[in-house]
């Protein structure tokens, strides 16, 4: 095909014509969606957020789902959902020198891997630090917030939504653009009046 005259004029002259990039409608989306999901990842259990993202393209198959793609997709996301509101009333402790984790049951912290006898002998000094870290409203209030999270997140995954919603029109786009945002607010206002001292299974921060 033949360069337009205007071009070849150019070329001639010395001069490289300036070729303008494409901007599709989805292209000022982006930046938000991908700042509010990397806000979003920051309040869940890094090994949740790992999983989701090894998985969940393979098994949306790219968002060109047949029936099985939609079962083991759902099948997904409730075990992640289920794995994060369970991760968010664990927590982690540092005793003579090493580390426990352990889950906030009525009444204590119940150690992992240790009969509540073993228990009791190994925690004899901080049994009160264990009954201190029980379980309490504001840590079921944590995960629920935090699996809200963790679907929000989800649906900001184009193969998810054409998986789930193959239909959606331009409403509910709009509803994917701006639901992560709002849930990020949110949440992030909600963990600020209500903070949790817990260092559960998933965070970097294990300090006694």
């Amino acid at each position: 095909m033949a360069a337009p005259s205007h071009a070849m004029d150019d070329i001639e002259a010395g001069h490289t014509p300036l070729i303008k990039p494409v901007r599709t409608p989805a292209a000022g989306v982006d930046k938000p969606i991908l700042a509010a999901t990397a806000n979003l990842t920051q309040l869940l259990p890094s090994g949740t957020v790992m999983i989701y993202q090894m998985l969940a393209s393979s098994f949306s198959n790219g968002g060109k789902c047949y029936s099985s793609n939609w079962y083991i997709t759902m099948a997904l996301l409730v075990v992640l959902s289920l794995s994060c509101f369970l991760f968010v009333l664990t927590d982690s402790l540092v005793h003579n020198g090493k580390l426990y984790y352990g889950v906030a049951i009525c009444g204590r912290l119940n150690v992992l891997n240790l009969s509540k006898g073993e228990e009791a002998e190994e925690f004899s000094d901080i049994l009160p630090e264990l009954k201190k870290r029980r379980l309490r409203g504001q840590d079921l209030l944590h995960a629920f917030l935090v699996v809200l999270v963790f679907l929000a997140m989800a649906l900001t995954d184009v193969g998810i939504q054409n998986c789930f919603f193959p239909n959606a029109g331009e409403e509910a786009q709009q509803l994917f653009r701006n639901l992560p945002l709002g849930i990020t607010a949110f949440a992030s206002v909600l963990f600020s009046i209500f903070p949790t001292r817990r260092k559960f299974i998933g965070t970097s921060n294990h300090t006694a």
